[in-house]
């Protein structure tokens, strides 16, 4: 199963969806609110061998779902413009095969784009594109080790979204944020610790007074319930907001 959030009715604000396998499709789960219970609104898109995403793929201000395959060497990209099931609005290739797949507003163009992270010599790549197109890569940098977890954000509010990895390698969870995407800077420009072990990063826009991304964590909680930890800064520290909603273990990817 798949935890990801986004501003699924445009409200300003992040709110959870669970991506769970029904048979060999995705089944979404979409919360209006941040909150536990069942879900707002569900239905079924993209088969379950592929890796689900969200983002507001057309800068209308909802955000909606997609979801990228291997396809030979390469991944292609399916992304809908609606929250419901059919067949997709765009589809693409961008990265190559098992890349890991990543989003954001890369240009402060107010719609999010495809980019991918790979391993090179210990590091991770980033190649990120300005287009839901095939085509070449507008930014590329080095930032972070490779035993990290990549993530994505607005965390200085200034519209550009940017990478960051969390690390746990001394028990809790220690996030280092880029803020912007230049390729000869390696070093973070915010550090914080927010997490611990066995806890997997979400981040969000919890708060929704700012356009800047916060942190988030879930927590396989009691009986593989999901505990969502939300903060309402870019801060470290003790949750602002959590709630239980979901279960089984979130993301594919081991840390």
């Amino acid at each position: 199963a798949f935890a990801l959030a986004g501003d699924w009715f445009r409200t300003g604000m992040s709110t959870p969806a669970l991506v769970r396998r029904t048979g060999s499709v995705w089944e979404w789960h979409i919360k209006r609110t941040q909150s536990g219970g069942n879900g707002d609104l569900t239905f079924r898109y993209g088969d379950a061998h592929m890796t689900p995403v969200a983002g507001d793929w057309d800068g209308n201000g909802y955000w909606t779902p997609g979801v990228v395959a291997n396809e030979n060497n390469s991944r292609r990209w399916y992304l809908k413009n609606t929250l419901a099931g059919g067949e997709s609005d765009v589809d693409f290739l961008f990265g190559g095969k098992d890349y890991i797949p990543v989003t954001g507003d890369w240009d402060d163009n107010g719609t999010t784009t495809p980019g991918v992270v790979s391993k090179d010599n210990g590091a991770w790549k980033w190649e990120l594109r300005n287009d839901n197109s095939a085509g070449g890569v507008n930014h590329t940098l080095r930032y972070g080790n490779a035993n990290t977890w990549p993530v994505t954000g607005d965390w200085n509010g200034d519209g550009t979204w940017t990478p960051a990895v969390v690390d746990d390698t001394d028990g809790p969870r220690h996030w280092y944020l880029k803020n912007d995407l230049d390729p000869t800077d390696g070093n973070s420009d915010l550090d914080f610790t927010y997490g611990s072990h066995g806890t997997y990063p979400i981040p969000g826009n919890w708060n929704g007074t700012t356009t800047a991304t916060e942190p988030g964590i879930i927590q396989n909680f009691e009986n593989r319930v999901w505990r969502w930890h939300l903060k309402n800064t870019v801060t470290g520290g003790v949750a602002d907001k959590y709630f239980d909603y979901g279960n089984d273990a979130p993301y594919p990817y081991p840390f």
